[in-house]
């Protein structure tokens, strides 16, 4: 009976102690359902549901509370819950809290996150940490600001970091991505078979982020916008280069055509003159006394060095005009303004001005007009014509109206010596495009030349 009692006395002792002892308490690698654990509260943040606390052993717990259950940062309390998880950190929810006093925060350590990754001691979960990384995204939302960082050599994995957003916070401009930041914060980890799965760095508040160094102004979109604006700009240049290239190409071709037209006029027609002339003063000086024929052959070579002094002119303004006009109308202004006669007779009318390959024909356009002008003006006494130039994207059109006494279209046709329709109906021909005429007595000349773009 005494041994029976003794023994009796024994266990309940023991049983006592292990009951008595703190230490029992905070074995982790040996949890039940149901546990109680005491120590400092590391991490606690206003609107969270769950606080990272410090054990006496030195280990940390995430404990997820129940609801009306708070708890502060540097805070001793006790904490009785469900175990969720125990390996390789313990974790426990539906956790009562209950306050003991005052206790003393462990000291923030220097760290990087390659190191937090590292599956080898010293364990930093839920401990107090600092890090300086680098800002690779920013995600704001309407509670929190996440942030993605990583370490400044970029050799480890990023982490995310987050922390809440209150009414009155501002956005900081510099923490932006690119910026280096330093972060106090309290990490989390996430375990898979195959080592951490995820790293978060629990904030407390924005203080507790801040800025060492700012962005390049040259983000990626900026630099590719960038890039977008040069290359348009550069196209752009390319192409005005182009265009006036084309230009200088178009009006060197027409002035070379103006050139050879003049060179043609003055080596056939200019010599052609000068040669009657000089036969009809021969012819003057061998008739004996040739009174009226001597009128009629002076009235002759005035009108032939009339007929050369006008196709000086018409030659002078070939050569020049184009030097002085850079559109069409222009051409044509320049050109009448060196023909006396035209003077207060002829009006030029112009709308749009025409494409280049239209305005690098002028020469040959220019040929008609004179024509077309010179017939009014000998054989149909007009004393005003109308020179209308026209242009609609589609085609280009020129009018040669006068009010003249006019002609019989027929009958003109069917005469001889009458090469001036003709050859107005052979420039306009060679330029591809399509002539035509309108007169009848009494009512005016209207010449037309028009040109179908391609």
């Amino acid at each position: 009976m005494d041994a029976m009692r003794w023994i009796e006395t024994v266990v309940s002792a023991a049983l006592a102690f292990a009951l008595a002892a703190p230490s029992a308490a905070n074995v982790l690698h040996v949890p039940s359902d149901h546990l109680t654990v005491t120590g400092v509260v590391t991490f606690a943040r206003s609107g969270d549901l769950f606080v990272f606390l410090r054990q006496d052993d030195g280990t940390c717990v995430r404990l997820g509370l129940l609801g009306g259950n708070r708890a502060f940062v540097g805070e001793r309390i006790a904490a009785e819950g469900d175990v969720s998880m125990s390996e390789p950190n313990l974790r426990m929810e539906n956790v009562f809290v209950s306050h003991l006093g005052i206790g003393e925060v462990p000291d923030r350590r220097q760290v990087k996150i390659s190191a937090l990754y590292a599956p080898a001691p010293p364990n930093w979960f839920g401990l107090p940490v600092e890090v300086t990384v680098r800002v690779m995204d920013v995600n704001r939302r309407r509670t929190q600001l996440q942030l993605y960082v990583s370490d400044l050599d970029r050799e480890a994995r990023g982490a995310t970091a987050s922390f809440p957003l209150r009414e009155r916070d501002t956005s900081d401009p510099d923490l932006r991505i690119g910026a280096i930041v330093r972060i106090r914060a309290v990490p989390s980890l996430e375990y898979t078979p195959e080592g951490v799965k995820n790293l978060t760095l629990n904030i407390l508040s924005k203080d507790d982020v801040e800025v060492l160094s700012r962005p390049s102004w040259w983000t990626p979109a900026r630099v590719l916008t960038a890039v977008a604006i040069a290359l348009f700009v550069l196209t752009a240049l390319c192409g005005w280069v182009a265009l006036l290239i084309r230009a200088r190409r178009a009006e060197a071709s027409s002035q070379e055509e103006r050139l050879r037209l003049a060179r043609d006029l003055h080596d056939e027609f200019q010599q052609q003159l000068a040669g009657t002339m000089f036969h009809l003063d021969a012819a003057a000086s061998v008739v004996e006394n040739p009174e009226a024929v001597a009128r009629q052959i002076a009235g002759a070579r005035k009108s032939l060095m009339n007929t050369q002094s006008g196709l000086r002119g018409i030659l002078w303004g070939l050569q020049r005009a184009g030097r002085k006009a850079d559109t069409l109308a222009g051409l044509f202004r320049t050109a009448a303004a060196r023909m006396p006669h035209w003077g207060g007779v002829v009006e030029i009318d112009s709308g749009r001005e025409p494409p280049i390959e239209i305005r690098r024909q002028g020469a040959r356009l220019l040929m008609i007009l004179q024509e077309a002008v010179g017939n009014a003006l000998r054989h149909g006494g007009a004393r005003h014509v109308k020179v209308r130039l026209s242009d609609d994207g589609r085609r280009f059109a020129m009018s040669i109206a006068d009010d003249g006494c006019g002609f019989d279209l027929e009958t003109v046709r069917g005469e001889s010596g009458h090469m001036g329709l003709s050859n107005m109906q052979t420039r306009a021909d060679a330029i591809g495009g399509s002539f035509s005429v309108r007169s009848r007595p009494g009512e005016g000349t209207t010449v037309e030349v028009e040109i179908i773009h391609d």
